[in-house]
């Protein structure tokens, strides 16, 4: 499972995509941390969907805008 978010979050963001992830279980967050897994950077984290929505469509102020590349 983890092998195919990674190489997930890899594929969007070759492809310009910003990627948000949220309600990862608990036993995955473990499990990565055991293996030394981290997102890149630019990958933004929340507990629950709720708080993503929150930031990305309540509050559209708090995300920070990157111009398409064409």
């Amino acid at each position: 499972m983890i092998d195919y978010l990674m190489k997930t979050i890899d594929g969007s963001s070759m492809m310009g995509c910003r990627t948000v992830i949220t309600g990862l279980r608990s036993d995955v967050v473990r499990k990565m941390l055991s293996l030394g897994i981290k997102f890149d950077k630019d990958t933004k984290t929340f507990g629950t969907l709720q708080q993503a929505l929150n930031i990305y469509l309540v509050s559209p102020v708090n995300v920070e805008a990157k111009p398409l590349p064409y």
